[in-house]
């Protein structure tokens, strides 16, 4: 097949050495228009450029995403047939791969757009299989598999959540894609509580919900108010809940009231005697959790447990609680998140049991939700989870977006290396920005004055900053740009769900925690003798 790609001066350089990246089977020719950047062409201006030319020869044009217009004006023009390519030229490869594959593209969206469009109808459809073809145990009318996909999401609420917000938490949680909602209890809550708290949450969703607690009274009343699946069974508790082992799923746990064994073979061993007291007393609906055990106090020995657990009770399902590992480590939730699910799905867990009790956590039911997807869709694909249509790419990207390519020297070229103070005060007075739930607030205040004169509120920093400069007459240079940098912060705050301070910077990167933490490898001390080799 040959392509013809068209792109804009400052691009052509990478666009040549990505084209000849190209999969076999496929040659690419670059054309250069003379347009500094793709965002400046219309759909008219190249078609008459590329009539100019007289193009043919070719069984595919690609312009760029950027260009203006449908590029179905381009292929009436030449008679042949023209799609747009990517947004961004770093993503040209993929988008080739994608051709090769037998992917049709658009003529008015950009490429990198249908491409991630196709893979993520893809996923869906064989999510949706997966959903079809699930067999295993029914909490309340959810089916669990026995062994993924799918992967269910269990979210839980602390113990130390206040009655008046459990519904509201609960709904919050069900629609960041918990399917079940597990209401926590603590050594201090008993029976009264636990059916009161299960029952305010079990009105407010339209989901199955789940009880945990260590007390057998407490499982047994929190059945009683509507609660599907019971977290945790323990020995010795199969005997004073037999009246419920119809009415709910128990997760059973290898815990005999004084803690979960470290070493693998013991806690099977210890899990085996509670699911065979379990049977003994009739009870057949049961999901078994090993118990992961949080980094170097366990966690390497917890995934043995699970990995001979797997392969052991082949008819059980498996929950995991990825908490005690998200929680108690002092990194980004989203990937721990993320390899925590792969990991779990390539043992044959079928249940994730999160938690967001810390601030760091907040947002892990999303990501594990997203994940899970990732997870399942890998597993039916037999690939690694990359490339789906859907990721967990927040902070990071898959690939440069920008193009490397050096501008045109300028006339002058200011370097600033240190912070630069503004000339003066605005007379207009200052401002203060805040986050405020889920909005951005910018106040106005004279100097000397507490109370603001002109707030404004939104989700969006630009705007916001250039209402409040409008509203409030703002025309120094330097405030305006100021208004726009902490603004621009505010709003990114706000979409990674952090906390923004005003003046503060939002990330420390990693290379000045390096900085921070030294050589200690010891090099300092002795000097690093080169080998000498000899012919």
């Amino acid at each position: 097949m040959r392509i013809l790609l068209v792109t804009g001066r400052l691009a052509s350089s990478q666009a040549r050495r990505l084209a000849r990246r190209a999969p076999k089977d496929i040659r690419v020719d670059v054309l250069v228009l003379d347009l500094p950047v793709a965002a400046m062409m219309t759909a008219e201006y190249v078609a008459s450029k590329l009539r100019e030319r007289g193009v043919r020869g070719y069984d595919l044009i690609l312009v760029p995403g950027l260009m203006r217009g449908d590029a179905s004006i381009v292929s009436e023009a030449v008679g042949v047939r023209v799609w747009k390519g990517p947004r961004s030229i770093g993503d040209l490869p993929a988008v080739l791969e994608a051709i090769a594959e037998g992917y049709t593209l658009s003529p008015d969206k950009p490429a990198d757009e249908v491409v991630s469009e196709q893979l993520f109808k893809s996923m869906k459809r064989r999510l949706e299989e997966a959903e079809a073809k699930c067999m295993g145990l029914n909490v309340g009318n959810l089916c669990v598999p026995i062994r993924p996909p799918p992967l269910r999401i269990a979210a839980e609420l602390p113990p130390s959540l206040p009655e008046e917000r459990l519904a509201s938490i609960a709904e919050r949680l069900s629609s960041l894609g918990a399917d079940i909602v597990v209401v926590g209890l603590g050594p201090e809550h008993g029976p009264e509580d636990a059916y009161r708290r299960v029952r305010m949450t079990a009105e407010a969703l339209n989901k199955p919900v789940a009880i945990d607690s260590g007390k057998p009274e407490c499982l047994a009343a929190g059945i009683d108010a509507g609660a599907s699946m019971a977290l945790s069974m323990h020995k010795g508790f199969a005997e004073k809940l037999e009246g419920y082992r119809d009415k709910a799923v128990f997760v059973v746990v290898p815990s005999a009231g004084r803690g979960v064994p470290q070493n693998p073979q013991r806690r099977l061993r210890l899990l085996s005697e509670v699911l065979e007291e379990a049977a003994n007393h009739g009870f057949r609906q049961l999901i078994i959790d090993p118990v992961l055990l949080p980094p170097m106090q366990g966690l390497a020995e917890s995934l043995e447990a699970y990995a001979r657990a797997s392969r052991k009770f082949r008819d059980l399902p498996i929950m995991m609680g990825i908490a005690n590992v998200t929680e108690l480590i002092d990194a980004d939730s989203i990937g721990v998140n993320a390899v925590l699910t792969s990991i779990a799905a390539e043992m044959g867990v079928s249940v994730l049991l999160v938690t967001e009790d810390s601030w760091k956590a907040r947002g892990s039911v999303a990501e594990t939700r997203i994940a899970s997807a990732m997870a399942s869709s890998a597993l039916i694909l037999g690939s690694p989870p990359k490339d789906l249509g859907i990721d967990l790419l927040v902070v990071k990207e898959k690939r440069p977006r920008s193009i490397a390519e050096e501008w045109e020297r300028p006339s002058r070229l200011l370097e600033i290396h240190e912070p630069l103070e503004a000339e003066r005060l605005d007379p207009r007075g200052y401002v203060k920005i805040r986050l405020t739930g889920d909005l951005i607030e910018a106040c106005l205040y004279k100097y000397g004055s507490t109370r603001p004169k002109l707030c404004v509120r939104g989700r969006h920093g630009l705007s916001l900053a250039r209402a409040l400069c409008r509203e409030a007459g703002i025309r120094d240079p330097d405030h305006i740009s100021y208004l726009a940098y902490e603004a621009a912060k505010a709003e990114i705050a706000l979409a990674l769900e952090k906390s923004y301070v005003q003046e503060e910077p939002l990330f420390t990167p990693v290379k000045l925690r390096l900085r921070k933490l030294g050589d200690l490898t010891g090099g300092g001390r002795q000097a690093y003798r080169k080998p000498v080799f000899s012919d």
